[in-house]
């Protein structure tokens, strides 16, 4: 596993710092508003794992002073979507510290977190004993055509795809801790509709943790090795990987013959935009318009006080 520090300052996150960890490649466009989030979110030191970017991702995060950034040139399949590293910086750098490992498509919300810090958010959580939040993944998408999205760097993410399923989502028993997962949103119907010869991708998370050298991210963050505490509370995580740019992706065998079950989400996806009626995944029976963190209580993707929907 070659992992080769970059980053002029050293990596020296203090005790009390929150730290994001996030694997890239060619993220140069959703970069300047993720950072920008998570820094009014109040996290103090960000991590990056570049997976050999060609777009300017690296020198991008090379110029931030709150970025420690790390390079490899491995296969992200071959390293199960980029675990090991990821395990093992946390290892390194993160024990006793709240992380948050997520991706560049991925925001995180709370009911209330227009209004609240992470670290607010995290005090609670160590008052009552919780070492980790679960969270549903909502995936977000536009009411136009790929291709006529537009979206400009830096721009808020919701800007461009505010629109989510209403449902259904379904909670599954699981083997990992915590022992559940969740599905639904629009990848699950659009799996339904090309009767995808795989399940939909699984839309629950603990990306949220306070980590403990030996603990160890599964199934990416879907899962974790060992048991503790949840936080009372459901949480999400906004995805917006449905810019322009997936039709681009789609069609790029190199690059998702890395993905799980070499990108057979990514052929269902191909798929489903050649056959969408007007080039958009947008239904106006199932679509809701984001309107917040309480829109998402009232309907009951996310809770104040149960982990599980």
């Amino acid at each position: 596993m070659a992992l080769r520090y970059l980053s002029a300052r050293p990596l020296a996150p203090g005790p009390h710092d929150h730290v994001l960890l996030c694997k890239v490649k060619n993220e140069a466009l959703r970069l300047p508003y993720f950072l920008s989030y998570y820094r009014g979110l109040g996290f103090d030191r960000f991590v990056f794992i570049d997976n050999d970017s060609r777009d300017g991702t690296l020198e991008l995060l090379l110029a931030e002073p709150d970025c420690g950034v790390f390079h490899t040139a491995d296969s992200f399949g071959a390293a199960y979507g980029g675990l090991p590293w990821i395990n093992r910086l946390l290892d390194d750098y993160c024990d006793g510290r709240w992380v948050l490992a997520a991706d560049a498509d991925e925001i995180l919300v709370w009911p209330g977190s227009e209004r609240e810090s992470i670290k607010t958010l995290t005090a609670r959580f160590d008052a009552s004993g919780a070492e980790a939040l679960f969270t549903v993944m909502l995936d977000l998408y536009s009411d136009k055509p790929f291709g006529s999205i537009g979206y400009r760097q830096g721009a808020p993410f919701i800007d461009y795809l505010p629109f989510f399923d209403r449902g259904p989502y379904r909670l599954d028993k699981a083997v990992l801790f915590p022992h559940h997962q969740v599905y639904g949103g629009v990848r699950a119907r659009l799996f339904r509709a090309m009767q995808a010869p795989i399940h939909a991708p699984t839309i629950s998370k603990v990306p949220l943790v306070k980590w403990r050298k030996g603990q160890r991210f599964m199934l990416s963050t879907h899962a974790l090795k060992r048991p503790v505490e949840l936080a009372a509370m459901r949480a999400a995580l906004l995805h917006f990987k449905l810019f322009d740019e997936i039709l681009d992706k789609c069609r790029d065998e190199n690059v998702i013959a890395e993905y799980f079950e070499k990108g057979r989400e990514y052929r269902v996806l191909a798929q489903a935009i050649a056959q969408s009626r007007d080039g958009s995944f947008y239904d106006p029976r199932l679509a809701v318009r984001y309107a917040g963190t309480e829109h998402l209580t009232r309907f009951g993707i996310m809770d104040r006080e149960n982990i599980f929907p």
